[in-house]
């Protein structure tokens, strides 16, 4: 069974850039040129090359070492760990600094604002 985070290929319209899950609806869609692309299973992003999506993203998981959980696929989650030593499930508390650093951190990766606190 493939992994839930697994770069996944699709098939983007060379016509109108949409992204199709199968090749068939790209055809369709834009018939007859068809490209192969490779997406980010984190941000979504597509890229030309196996090899570029999965270099999109590269810290896709990481273990927390106070309660041993594997967070996968979560940047805060994972930017907590490496941050603050610590997820939030297993402690939902952070100071103030530790907090922005995990919150700018995942504006810098993703380009979208999160609250760690949600």
């Amino acid at each position: 069974m493939a992994s839930k985070h697994a770069i996944k290929r699709m098939y983007q319209c060379s016509g109108c850039d949409e992204v199709h899950e199968y090749e068939s609806e790209a055809e369709i869609c834009c018939a007859p040129a068809v490209l192969d692309v490779y997406v980010c299973p984190i941000c979504d992003e597509t890229h030309e090359t196996e090899d570029e999506a999965r270099e999109c993203c590269p810290d896709q998981s990481a273990t927390c070492p106070s309660c041993l959980r594997e967070h996968m696929g979560n940047h805060l989650a994972i930017l907590a760990i490496k941050v603050a030593g610590h997820c939030p499930t297993c402690n939902p508390f952070y100071p103030l600094e530790h907090q922005l650093q995990i919150q700018d951190l995942a504006w810098e990766m993703t380009g979208k604002s999160r609250n760690l606190n949600d």
